[in-house]
């Protein structure tokens, strides 16, 4: 049976990120900062009118989960690139049986 894990959806995504390339997981960090940093930065319109308030309502709070993701996931895809290069390394210096 497998083992269980409590590292939810960042401790699932630096095992992915792990098990590739370390230049995949290189990639992907600096598309993730680009993606949420944009979002993160981008305006959002002043509502015009009481009718309009909840769309500036719904906005905010994905500006806000934006800003925290564009620090946090290149982080954990960083970590998941350096262990794949560890791991990578450890197995070529290893001797093979």
């Amino acid at each position: 049976m497998g083992r269980k894990r409590n590292g939810g959806v960042l401790g699932d995504l630096f095992e992915i990120a792990a098990t590739l390339p370390w230049w995949i997981g290189v990639g992907l960090a600096i598309a993730a900062y680009v993606v949420f940093h944009s979002i993160a930065t981008a305006d959002i319109e002043a509502a015009a009118g009481p009718a309009q308030a909840g769309v500036m309502d719904l906005g905010q709070p994905w500006q806000t989960l934006a800003t925290l993701l564009q620090y946090v996931l290149p982080l954990v895809l960083l970590g998941g690139a350096a262990a794949s290069a560890i791991s990578r390394h450890r197995r070529r210096i290893e001797p093979h049986d």
